[in-house]
């Protein structure tokens, strides 16, 4: 995994179990999430322990498919004013796919 912080964007590709840190008083604005091989991703999570799904959860994420990560998909956006939040990107299986991930944030508090 390579994991790039560049302004208020988080970007990494996934093979495996993972985490990031979200800043405390950041809010999740907007996300993409990519299968970018043709192997079935099964029961894909982002939660806020490991195997959790209380931030996003996708039964299925298809070869080559591309989900945006709005408002309406997005479980939980916002963490704590002033404490990072550690978010678990994880899979029941792989399949030897690729999830690129690119999740855009704001400060809300500073």
């Amino acid at each position: 995994m390579s994991l790039e912080i560049n302004g208020n964007k988080i970007a990494a590709n996934y093979t495996a179990n993972s985490q990031i840190t979200i800043y405390g008083g950041a809010v999740i604005i907007m996300g993409f999430l990519g299968n970018s091989s043709s192997n079935t991703i099964t029961n894909f999570k982002i939660g806020t322990t490991s195997g959790a799904s209380d931030v996003y959860n996708k039964a299925t994420l298809s070869p080559f498919e591309v989900v945006v990560l709005s408002d309406n998909k997005l479980l939980k956006q916002f963490f704590s004013i002033n404490t990072d939040q550690i978010l678990y990107i994880t899979a029941d299986n792989w399949n030897g796919g690729t999830v690129g991930m690119t999740i855009f944030f704001d400060f809300v508090f500073m």
